[in-house]
């Protein structure tokens, strides 16, 4: 089942940190591990203060959301997942830019979620033709879109038996920014997700919700 990506979070997309990223959360990881059955993952906040805010630094200015959430299954049989790791919904509130009120338009992308060569991959793909992820104010007028891309720089440890911390600190985002109340406009690599941390929980799927929580744990 696809998942449909609200807003770039990179978790997210899920994805997709503003504290420093211990010894365990820097390492190489080979996988996660699971039960041997589907389960429902959820991404919560980290808190609710500054590690809860997701920013993304772009167009001279910084795109504040003041929680993010997120839900998907895991599925298959394996009790190690490698590569493919999820395809979410990930959900901001509260977003703001330039200091107005933020719009964010998803335009059908996927936040997809992959581990690969020891490191997590965050991508945004399967955007409508044409398309991209959109964060805008209206007066004036500023637009930023965020196509397809890999995404790098995302870090995870193991909080507990049940749940997983995401960090994020990801850099060289593409984006294109337009309108005369852009602080700059044109086509960049050199947006910043900065902030956001998310807690992942594994719990069992229950026709497509969560059930009682299962081991879920990041693998050296």
């Amino acid at each position: 089942m696809t998942r449909k990506l609200k807003v770039l979070g990179l978790a997210a997309f899920a994805i997709l940190a503003v504290s420093a990223m211990s010894a365990a959360s820097a390492q190489a990881i080979s996988g996660i591990s699971k039960p041997a059955e589907s389960i429902w993952v959820t991404t919560t906040p980290d808190g609710t203060g500054k590690t809860a805010h997701h920013v993304f630094d772009a167009a001279g200015a910084s795109i504040t959301c003041t929680q993010g959430k997120g839900e998907a299954t895991i599925a298959g049989t394996e009790t190690k997942v490698v590569t493919t790791v999820i395809e979410k919904t990930i959900e901001f509130t509260g977003c703001s830019f330039l200091g107005q009120a933020a719009s964010v338009v998803g335009n059908g992308c996927d936040g997809h979620v992959g581990i690969s060569g020891g490191e997590i991959i965050t991508s945004i793909v399967g955007c409508n033709p044409g398309k991209t992820v959109e964060f805008s104010v209206a007066s004036p007028p500023c637009l930023v879109s965020v196509p397809e891309q890999a995404l790098f720089g995302v870090t995870a440890h193991n909080l507990n038996a049940n749940e997983i911390t995401v960090e994020a600190h990801v850099s060289g985002v593409k984006y294109t920014a337009t309108g005369s109340g852009c602080p700059i406009t044109g086509t960049f690599s050199n947006g910043n997700y900065t902030t956001g941390n998310h807690i992942l929980t594994g719990q069992k799927d229950v026709g497509g919700v969560g059930g009682e929580m299962v081991p879920i744990q990041v693998i050296p």
